[in-house]
């Protein structure tokens, strides 16, 4: 099996989930935010052509987090942080894997639990995106 990359515009973390009365009755769901990103991770692995992993295999995700440096940053503090400064605010790196992992869920493999390797690094860059890389870990 080969190893999958591609890129996500934008970086969400995942939601908190909410929880809604009806009739007398809580009902917990997923913030719809969070569901389109997590559908657009699918989107993207699809695109590439994405074959989903055999349950058997253990699958390592990496995911390169590039944040996009604060439009109100000077052009001095902007080459600092491009160059070797690493981002240090939200959304969580966790967060970020948590959206990754579930929109991958039933698509890049069966189930999270296939997941043996997780690797999260956050960037500063020019927009904001991920670059997610799928692949075997018994490899």
């Amino acid at each position: 099996m080969k190893d999958y990359v591609f890129i996500v515009d934008g970086v969400k973390g995942k939601q908190r989930p909410r929880a809604r009365v009806f009739g007398g009755h809580a009902v917990i769901y997923t913030p719809r935010e969070t569901k389109e990103y997590e559908k657009e991770i699918a989107k993207q692995f699809l695109a590439l052509g994405g074959e989903k992993f055999d349950k058997e295999v253990p699958v390592r995700l990496s995911v390169d987090i590039c944040m996009e440096v604060p439009k109100t940053a000077s052009k001095k503090k902007k080459d600092e942080l491009l160059g070797f400064k690493r981002p240090m605010k939200k959304p969580d790196a966790d967060n970020v894997l948590k959206c990754v992992m579930d929109g991958l869920n039933g698509v890049a493999y069966e189930d999270d639990s296939q997941v043996v390797e997780l690797v999260a690094r956050k960037y500063w860059a020019e927009e904001s995106f991920l670059i997610v890389t799928v692949s075997d870990a018994s490899l």
